[in-house]
């Protein structure tokens, strides 16, 4: 994780993610850029407590 993401708190919120609904502790969000592209990505963490699931957005 880049040192400058945020990660907010998400006590008791349930998420699609696969096939399932499951609990998330939180997530860590932060954008994402390469210096030799003009594209930008938000960048989300999902944290279950137990599996980490990654999300990329333009």
């Amino acid at each position: 994780m880049p040192e400058w993401c945020v990660y907010i708190e998400t006590p008791g919120y349930t998420v699609k993610l696969g096939e399932d609904f499951t609990g998330i502790v939180g997530f860590f969000a932060y954008i994402n850029s390469e210096p030799t592209s003009v594209d930008t990505e938000l960048k989300i963490v999902m944290d279950t407590g137990q599996k980490v699931w990654i999300w990329g957005y333009l």
